[in-house]
């Protein structure tokens, strides 16, 4: 992968850790089926009054967190 001239070869290396351990815990913990070419139709396997807790939002895990359980239109608190 292209890493923009402002991120430094370390910072990039460390996205693959967010990334582990948010798909882990929504995909291996909580069993979410992973994303495919069906993402943002996942009506039959969530319901939209369905809510999760990503404590740390803020973090690097926890921002991709955010993004991978927007793709399954649950409520963010």
């Amino acid at each position: 992968m292209h890493i923009p001239d402002k991120v430094s070869f370390e910072a990039a290396a460390t996205t693959g850790v967010g990334i582990g351990s948010a798909g882990y815990g929504l995909y291996k913990v909580l069993g979410l089926p992973f994303p495919d070419s069906t993402v943002g139709n996942h009506s039959s396997q969530t319901e939209a009054r369905d809510t999760v807790l990503i404590y740390g939002g803020s973090t690097a895990t926890g921002s991709i967190a955010i993004q991978l359980a927007k793709l399954y239109d649950f409520r963010l608190h």
